[in-house]
């Protein structure tokens, strides 16, 4: 029964493995790119980001397939960990295409979504695509309370150069996004696992099936808050906060 045990474990390591070893894209930090290349400037000019160049990169929004202009430059939820006034304000129903000057390896940018909340699963997920429109990959990247609303940092590296990227932000627990603090470049991504990886990745699973057969008496945890929020204005970026901070007592 043991050797059955860990001759599954095997499998499942080498199936783990093939998949990241095949994998196009991978999820990159702040750290891990370059500097910030378009950060919307400090004035809040309400312009329309659809059919706007900056940088260098063409800005198209729509909702619903149609071209709009509920994405502008504006406030935001203010100055967060990775969005500065002045950043793209939009609507979560919509989808922002970045079309850049040349092909890339590598793109992320700093967001918030109006909701205060600890964790919000799949905030915000990025699509690449080629020369040709076809898509090379996509990434989905979780929010955390940053330092208020949900967001933080996506950032993504793909073995195939794109052209272009879609970004979409969770409509159903949002109904306004952030978007600010533009990094991208064409540096050479590697996402085949060094040896080390293997070891740790085999270690890891067997050290789940160990782990199984303990009985661990589950914790109790508070559920946890999350308020939505209409939209970022100021006054009911602090209101909402100090409401956050209220119900927590």
């Amino acid at each position: 029964m043991r050797r059955t045990c860990l001759a599954s474990l095997t499998i499942i390591s080498f199936l783990a493995l093939g998949r990241a070893a095949s994998a196009t894209t991978i999820p990159l930090s702040a750290a891990q790119l370059g500097p910030v290349l378009i950060d919307f400037g400090p004035v809040q000019t309400g312009v329309a980001i659809n059919g706007t160049t900056i940088g260098g990169v063409l800005f198209n929004f729509t909702i619903g397939g149609n071209p709009s202009g509920d994405a502008f430059i504006d406030a935001g939820p203010g100055n967060t960990n990775n969005v500065t006034v002045a950043n793209v304000e939009g609507n979560t129903l919509g989808v922002l295409k970045l079309t850049f000057p040349s092909l890339e390896t590598r793109f992320g940018f700093g967001y918030a979504i109006a909701v205060i909340a600890p964790l919000v699963a799949n905030a915000t997920r990025i699509e690449l695509f080629d020369a040709g429109n076809v898509s090379v990959g996509a990434l989905s990247y979780n929010g955390a309370a940053d330092p208020i609303f949900a967001g933080g940092f996506a950032g993504i590296g793909s073995t195939i150069p794109f052209q272009s990227a879609q970004v979409t932000f969770n409509n159903a627990a949002a109904a306004r996004f952030a978007f600010d603090n533009v990094r991208f470049d064409n540096s050479a991504v590697n996402v085949i696992p060094e040896p080390m990886s293997l070891v740790l990745v085999g270690s890891g699973l067997t050290g789940l099936a160990r782990r199984r057969r303990r009985r661990v008496r589950p914790l109790k945890t508070r559920g946890p808050h999350t308020i939505p929020v209409a939209d970022f204005g100021a006054g009911r970026f602090y209101n909402v906060g100090a409401a956050y901070e209220d119900g927590r007592q």
